[in-house]
């Protein structure tokens, strides 16, 4: 078993359940603190829905959309006031990383009858399938981020208002939802478009983005907000720069 993999098995057979219902108390109360909901049990099973994600993607490198879904959902409920716009956001912090996904995509020609499927690897030697997962930096750059928050820490007021206060917009006039409307309809396109490559024996290469991943940024940026988001977002680069780099050097060593 690679060097990696036998680490990450190990700590997954050590970590006891206390640990988990540590990591759900502790996200709930950062969440209950961040977002202040009318209604904090609310923040439970979002903050469950958050571990849930974590850990899969960390255990099996999986994203279940299902349970991004509900992530969302809980969240719009929470924001009951502003419903509407963290729904606008939240689609826009989809379909936009989704359009580029698959308008990206390169299309191969294959010689087998039916194409395949594949995301671009910039590192040859080593198995991309095996990388480190991506959502467990996220989390845990959040949580950074909203202790941070939560303890007071000296910020100035241009931060806060830009990062961390609500956005108190309720109402969107029905233009804006032309820009979420095209989006669809080119994501469908290009993704459509595809799918056919795929039928027709050629190979589609997909660059960037993972598919969980779009799914899983959006839902955090209609419950989080954009700008929350994009901190966390910016924050995880450090620790994700740290992980691939060792996870790059230990690959060149096994296939040495």
């Amino acid at each position: 078993m690679p060097a990696l993999e036998a680490i990450r098995s190990n700590q997954t057979k050590k970590i006891p359940w206390y640990i988990h219902l540590f990591a759900v108390f502790l996200l709930d109360v950062l969440l209950i603190y961040y977002l202040m909901p009318a209604k904090v049990l609310l923040c439970i099973p979002l903050a469950t829905a958050l571990w849930w994600l974590t850990w899969e993607d960390y255990t099996k490198r999986e994203v279940d959309i299902r349970v991004c879904g509900i992530f969302f959902l809980i969240g719009l409920i929470i924001h009951h006031d502003t419903m509407l716009f963290n729904l606008y956001i939240g689609l826009l912090g989809f379909l936009i990383p989704h359009v580029i996904h698959e308008g990206l995509a390169r299309i191969e020609a294959s010689s087998s009858a039916e194409g395949k499927m594949d995301y671009h690897n910039p590192y040859p030697d080593a198995d991309i399938d095996k990388a480190p997962p991506y959502i467990p930096m996220f989390t845990g750059s959040l949580m950074v981020v909203l202790l941070y928050y939560l303890l007071g820490l000296p910020m100035s007021d241009s931060f806060y208002e830009t990062v961390f206060a609500p956005m108190p917009i309720d109402v969107l006039p029905w233009l804006f939802w032309i820009l979420p409307g095209l989006l669809a309809l080119l994501s469908i396109y290009f993704w459509n478009r595809n799918k056919s490559a795929l039928k027709n024996g050629k190979n589609v290469v997909y660059r960037g983005f993972g598919d969980g991943d779009i799914y899983f940024i959006g839902a955090m940026i209609g419950v989080l907000g954009f700008f929350t988001t994009l901190l966390t977002v910016f924050v995880s680069m450090f620790p994700a720069f740290i992980m691939l780099k060792r996870w790059k050097n230990v690959k060149r060593r096994e296939s040495t």
